[in-house]
């Protein structure tokens, strides 16, 4: 496997990251998050910290590109996503202010569910707060204290301390 992978990746990033107007929207979600699931299951089974750091590197630097479509961005935050509150830590937090703007006045709703109707803002920002609120899950998580929350999730800062405050996590 490891001499195929040379071959594989590239083709799973592309999955994710391309840009094409042919696909039905609700299909190049659904595409795409698959993409992400395959890549992390790639990474799971195989241990490859190099490979996996560019691979996550490739995809962060797509939320510093003002054509990259909102559902490539959704599919790499989910993917980032899998992997775990350490990787979105690493590589989506310094992203946060740019989806901020992104999303505008996105407020996260008391329960996410996937709906093709949505909007493309929309689904932006379940994705970034469902990987925030993974990440407040976690040990890494040090305070729930309104400061904390500003210092640690910039512009979503007030949001999350009002989910961590609603006893909602």
């Amino acid at each position: 496997m490891y001499g195929l992978l040379h071959v594989l990746l590239p083709s799973v990033i592309s999955c994710l990251v391309f840009r094409s107007q042919n696909l039905q929207r609700d299909s190049s979600y659904a595409l795409r998050k698959l993409s992400a699931k395959i890549l992390f299951k790639i990474f799971k089974k195989h241990d490859l910290p190099c490979a996996q750091h560019r691979t996550l590197n490739i995809l962060s630097m797509n939320f510093q590109h003002s054509k990259t479509s909102p559902a490539t961005l959704v599919a790499i935050i989910f993917c980032f996503k899998l992997f775990g509150p350490d990787i979105v830590e690493i590589y989506l937090f310094q992203h946060l202010k740019r989806i901020k703007d992104l999303i505008g006045n996105y407020k996260p709703p008391e329960e996410f569910i996937d709906s093709p109707r949505k909007h493309d803002t929309t689904k932006i920002g379940d994705a970034i707060f469902e990987a925030l609120f993974e990440y407040i899950k976690s040990p890494l998580m040090e305070e729930r204290t309104l400061e904390y929350c500003k210092q640690i999730f910039g512009p979503f800062g007030e949001d999350v301390f009002k989910r961590i405050k609603s006893n909602a996590l």
